[in-house]
């Protein structure tokens, strides 16, 4: 995302280094949904639509429909005018992660980032996640970063890094 620069080589995007990307260039270019999803004090629309905030209400429904979000978000008092409470404390962590996936459809960024996204999930909850990313992933560049088998099983190259220094 651009935080830091690479030690050695370099990393390109469409032939492009990404020095050759200011920030903002870059981080447009990518949606990221991290182990630990941020939720904003608001509404839950108000949280999807950082995605894209020029987004129709009918966009941010079909986004949490394709997160797998918005059965649970029509069953909360107010649907999608739910408020969440400060970091999202209000909803489980499972539905913060679909959440922060509904943003990223949103965004429909050509570059996907997750980072532990599965962990500390439970078993619903991932089935649900997983099922949410493999739609989001679809056409896209995806680095998955991941402890878990189940959370790696949508790519179709791996690394695995036994220690990191």
């Amino acid at each position: 995302m651009g935080f830091y620069n690479a030690d050695k080589g370099y990393i390109a995007i469409n032939g492009k280094s990404l020095e050759e990307y200011g920030p903002n260039a870059l981080r447009q270019m990518i949606a990221y949904i991290p182990q630990r999803p941020f939720l904003f004090y608001g509404t839950i629309e108000k949280n999807i639509r950082y995605g894209n905030p020029q987004a129709s209400f009918e966009q941010i429904v079909e986004a949490a429909k394709e997160a797998c979000a918005h059965d649970f978000i029509m069953e909360l008092p107010g649907g999608y005018d739910y408020f969440v409470g400060d970091k999202g404390s209000k909803l489980s962590f499972g539905q913060r992660q679909r959440i922060a996936i509904a943003r990223a459809f949103l965004k429909d960024a050509p570059i996907i980032l997750f980072d532990e996204a599965t962990s500390g999930l439970d078993y619903e909850s991932e089935r649900l996640v997983l099922q949410a990313a493999e739609q989001l992933i679809q056409n896209k560049t995806a680095l998955i970063i991941s402890h878990r088998e189940s959370g790696v099983r949508l790519c179709n190259r791996k690394i695995e890094i036994s220690s990191v220094r």
